[in-house]
């Protein structure tokens, strides 16, 4: 019996130590995995000053590609009024009385647009057209809205909504990831002006 009992023995050390080995190394395995999905969090970009005193943050091709940056162009939708049409029915006919008179309200005293209730249409500011700036596009910060513009390929600057302009190229996906690695080059600048 003392015999079965260390065969017994020894099979369950040699058990155990395979089973903590494949442990160990499917634990290192998942802790590579887990830096991987972490690293485009973050990302090693920088930022300096334009010649008109805004921050910039400067991206390589490569970060851009890993943290998933879209970019696209502002378009401009023109203010037409609609066509005249002969036999409305009457909720349309009140329908075109409630636009014209928003469009009159709107004109006459410029609304804020904190929660995104206005058409993405009637954000600009020209009466002739507007800018249509996508919402994805927009973060906030400090109670503002802002929207990044890519000055060149490696390069944005962030503008207030309102600032933004037909035809420039606008960051849709991933902007809070260049807000966050503006706020923290900032951040790294204090900290590196107080220690000296």
């Amino acid at each position: 019996m003392n015999k079965n009992r260390k065969w017994f023995l020894l099979g369950a050390s040699a058990g155990i130590a395979a089973l903590l080995t494949w442990a160990f190394m499917e634990g290192r395995e998942e802790l590579a995995r887990e830096r991987e999905r972490e690293r485009p969090v973050s990302a090693a970009s920088y930022a300096s000053r334009t010649a008109q005193g805004e921050t910039a943050v400067i991206l390589d091709p490569e970060i851009q590609m890993r943290i998933g940056l879209n970019i696209e162009a502002l378009t401009a939708v023109e203010n037409q009024a609609p066509p005249p049409h002969t036999d409305l029915s009457p909720i349309q006919s009140a329908l075109n009385v409630l636009d014209q008179e928003y469009e009159r309200m709107r004109t006459l005293s410029p609304v804020q647009n904190p929660i995104m209730k206005l058409r993405p249409q009637d954000q600009g500011r020209s009466s002739e057209s507007k800018v249509v700036v996508p919402s994805s596009a927009v973060v906030w910060h400090e109670g503002k809205p802002w929207v990044y513009v890519q000055m060149s390929p490696n390069t944005f600057v962030r503008r207030e909504r309102g600032n933004a302009r037909v035809g420039e190229r606008v960051v849709v996906t991933g902007a809070e990831i260049l807000l966050s690695e503006e706020i923290k080059s900032q951040i790294q600048v204090g900290e590196e002006g107080e220690s000296e």
